[in-house]
């Protein structure tokens, strides 16, 4: 690509918030924007999805206008915006221990 080119594209860039994709593991999940971002997020910042099972994260349904992610199996609701300024749904003061339960990983509750 020339330089001219990709001056272009820059001036042209257009943001855009809205979800295109998902992809979501044990260990984190990855949101694609429409405007060509990728934002990856620690799955443990979302205890509901961290503890369901793979058919209910597979479950997700874009919102919102394309702005959010919703898993209705969980009630799990998550907007791009959030995720862009990284806010978790759990904010812990230090990473929280996980444990495996019942083929399930979950926070273990630490006191």
């Amino acid at each position: 690509m020339n330089t001219s080119r990709a001056i272009d594209k820059i001036k042209n860039f257009k943001i855009d918030l809205r979800v295109k994709e998902l992809t979501i593991d044990d260990e984190k999940l990855i949101v694609e924007l429409m405007d060509g971002r990728s934002i990856s997020a620690p799955l443990w910042w979302f205890p509901r999805l961290l503890n369901a099972t793979v058919q209910q994260r597979a479950n997700w349904r874009v919102i919102d206008a394309g702005y959010g992610i919703h898993w209705p199996e969980v009630d799990e609701h998550i907007g791009s915006e959030g995720l862009l300024t990284g806010r978790p749904v759990f904010i812990p003061t230090r990473p929280p221990k996980i444990v495996e339960l019942d083929e399930k990983w979950v926070i273990a509750n630490e006191q």
